[in-house]
């Protein structure tokens, strides 16, 4: 069976509640859901939503993800399948277009934070994610280590300067990029370049 994508439209919102509330009772127990939510879904402009459409022109899955513009964040939401159909079949071609999208607006990361359907553990580590416990999110993604480092780089300064008097130099490391930070009594200064011993290492 083969499947055609497109973006979602008003007129499929009925078929998108039907379609949720098949999935939710299989997976997850019933949830309640209403027509107003998936106008507020479509409506905004920084949500991604796509449909997969069989061959008798039936909605078989969606996909519905956002742009965290502030924080230059992509973040699944949710992926719903017909319980009827294979779910990897579906679910695969939808994640790899959003994707997809994330990637054309240069986002920094991707995250997969309220998804918990064990099925997706099929179709996100194959486009690069990872799970992530202490980011409290269940799969994850950088697309641009150097600029997520730059990125989060003011956090650590601010966390670094709220420790006690003393000097160390920590280096933050992500996938093979890393940014070092000169702690002095009175300031923190980022390094380009360090050939010093390291005193706190975070990966």
């Amino acid at each position: 069976m083969t499947f055609q994508l497109r973006e979602a439209k008003r007129e499929d919102i009925p078929e998108l509640l039907s379609l949720y509330s098949e999935f939710t009772k299989t997976f997850v127990g019933s949830a309640s859901r209403s027509l107003e939510d998936f106008r507020r879904f479509l409506r905004r402009k920084d949500n991604l939503n796509w449909v997969a459409i069989d061959n008798q022109k039936h909605i078989v899955g969606y996909a519905r993800a956002h742009f965290e513009k502030r924080l230059n964040r992509g973040e699944f939401a949710e992926i719903i399948v017909h319980p009827s159909c294979d779910f990897e079949r579906v679910a695969k071609p939808l994640a790899d277009k959003i994707q997809g999208m994330f990637v054309k607006k240069k986002v920094l990361s991707i995250t997969a934070g309220s998804i918990r359907n064990p099925e997706f553990e099929k179709i996100f580590p194959a486009l690069g994610f990872f799970e992530s416990e202490s980011m409290g999110v269940f799969m994850y993604v950088i697309l641009d280590t150097q600029k997520f480092l730059n990125e989060i780089q003011p956090t650590f300064v601010n966390r670094l300067k709220q420790l006690k008097e003393g000097s160390a130099l920590t280096q933050i490391e992500c996938e093979g990029s890393s940014i070092f930070l000169q702690k002095t009594n009175e300031t923190v200064q980022p390094l380009v370049f360090t050939n010093q011993p390291i005193d706190f290492k975070v990966s």
